[in-house]
């Protein structure tokens, strides 16, 4: 996790894009190489700023002071979480992580009881 307020007096971009739509697709690979040619011009540039292995690649800018920290696993948290952990705040992390947690036990025990009532169907002969 990087602070932001390590980025205080440094360029920081946000990019909004729609993958279906040709100006942002067109986009995306100009961005995609300028970020090439940044990241090779510049070993202590931004994908050593923000541990960046890869793309795609989502930051999250925290604003509030007690969540000040830059996530780099945007990518991960929307896949997992979607909407559930916006804004991405350290409590809401935590709740979309025990609401998963709870759903997956629940899709177990369900998945078991499913599988009972097999297990009876098929020895009644059903």
């Amino acid at each position: 996790m990087v602070k932001v307020s390590d980025l205080e007096g440094k360029v920081t971009a946000l990019y909004f894009s729609a993958n279906w739509y040709p100006p942002c697709q067109n986009f995306t690979e100009v961005l995609v190489s300028a970020y090439e040619e940044l990241r090779n011009s510049d070993k202590e540039g931004l994908k050593q700023k923000f541990d960046i292995e890869g793309i795609p690649c989502l930051v999250v800018l925290q604003p509030d002071a007690e969540d000040d920290a830059i996530l780099c696993n945007g990518v991960e948290l929307i896949y997992r979480y979607g909407i559930e952990a916006f804004p991405f705040t350290k409590d809401k992390l935590e709740r979309a992580e025990l609401r998963q947690t709870m759903t997956e036990e629940m899709e177990k025990h369900r998945d078991c009881n499913n599988k009972q009532k097999i297990r009876y169907l098929i020895s009644e002969g059903l």
